[in-house]
């Protein structure tokens, strides 16, 4: 049985979000059973959700300079006393944060459409509102299949004009959720996806990123389904444009970042 091991998650340690690349800024990961075919969908207990995600390169002293340490995340000791630990391997390129999280919920197609289109004017956390002031992301991302697009992926194309819109075709990646777990597992275990720390308490996660990690660690459960998706599609996504490429990232250095508060 395939599992999700929480300390594969870096955790930024500072009170305000790094400076976010530019041309790329921050991305929606969404997941809804709305969005496939009753034969293709997965096991998910009927449960949506997105993850929003900041694309940045990150210094070698984020990781080695910390005030003090994060605790250990470890899936078999979730909810007890973790040990005070924390990775410093350093991933150079392009890294993921986490920035905001729609939960799970149970909705109706008509109220996705609502949720992406209100994603796409305002995605930022009270945390993140305080850093940038860009707060519509550069693309989302929705699973999809291949050939003509379904009548929701047309719909939320048509409420997303202002922006991108990236269908994963996940069948070129797999045939099921684990076999994507399985693929992203390379990139998670690298520490390119980054969490934050709680503002007041550096030993200790933010709410949202404590409430995802929960979830996560929950997998295989169908509970877990959704949000599992939604970081593995971001995570594959990026990989098959060459994001996460060391030598692509060469390519984008001195970025000067999005304009902060």
């Amino acid at each position: 049985m395939f599992t999700i091991d929480t300390d594969w998650f870096k955790v930024w340690p500072k009170s305000r979000y790094p400076i976010l690349a530019p041309e790329l800024c921050a991305f929606v990961s969404w997941y809804s059973p709305h969005f496939f075919k009753s034969s293709e969908r997965p096991e998910d207990d009927g449960y949506s959700c997105a993850l929003v995600w900041g694309i940045f390169e990150p210094a070698e002293q984020d990781v080695e300079n910390r005030k003090a340490p994060v605790k250990s995340l470890k899936e078999t000791s979730f909810m007890s006393p973790y040990t005070q630990s924390y990775s410093t391997a350093f991933s150079r390129g392009y890294n993921i944060i986490l920035l905001s999280v729609l939960p799970l919920m149970k909705i109706d197609a008509s109220q996705l459409i609502k949720y992406i289109e209100s994603l796409q004017n305002d995605y930022l956390n009270t945390c993140a509102r305080k850093t940038y002031a860009d707060r519509s992301p550069k693309f989302m991302i929705m699973p999809a299949l291949e050939g003509p697009p379904s009548l929701i992926l047309q719909e939320a194309e048509n409420k997303v004009k202002s922006m991108n819109l990236r269908p994963f075709f996940f069948k070129n990646h797999g045939n099921n959720l684990d076999e994507l777990l399985t693929l992203s597992t390379s990139t998670l275990s690298e520490g390119r996806v980054w969490i934050c720390s709680h503002p007041t308490d550096k030993t200790e996660l933010r709410n949202l990123d404590k409430g995802m990690l929960e979830v996560l660690s929950g997998y295989p459960s169908t509970q877990s389904t959704a949000m599992t998706w939604a970081l593995c599609q971001a995570i594959l996504q990026l990989k098959l444009e060459g994001i996460f490429d060391k030598e692509e990232s060469k390519n984008y250095k001195g970025l000067q970042g999005v304009k902060l508060f």
